[in-house]
Parts: C-alpha cells; sequence; structure tokens
C-alpha cells in the first residue's frame, strides 16, 4: 500500500534537515539574511508555502 508523506512546509523544512543537517549546521531553517541568490529571505517561506500546495504531477 503506498503511504502518503505529509507534504506541507514544516515538512519540506524537515527534510532539508534530515538530508543536510549533518552537513550544514543550519540546514532546516529559513535564512534571514541576504546572499547571492535570486531569492529575498522575507519571500522564502512563502515560495515553499506555494511548492507544498502544488499536486502532485
Amino acid at each position: 500500500m503506498r503511504k502518503n508523506a505529509r507534504f506541507n512546509f514544516d515538512w519540506l523544512l524537515g527534510l532539508y534537515r534530515d538530508m543536510l543537517g549533518s552537513i550544514w549546521s543550519w540546514a532546516g531553517e529559513i535564512r534571514s539574511t541576504e546572499k547571492n541568490i535570486p531569492v529575498s529571505p522575507n519571500i522564502i517561506a512563502a515560495k515553499l508555502g506555494v511548492i507544498a500546495m502544488q499536486p502532485d504531477k
């Protein structure tokens, strides 16, 4: 039987923390400072929320 994951914002952060937490201490946390990437830290949560709400393809 197929088990469905709770694919939501907290699940995404937990997945990232589980996958990369042993490499980066900040894995699974939303950054609060500007970096050299095109996403401002104040809209990361909103963008992840949109991704989490998209249906499976």
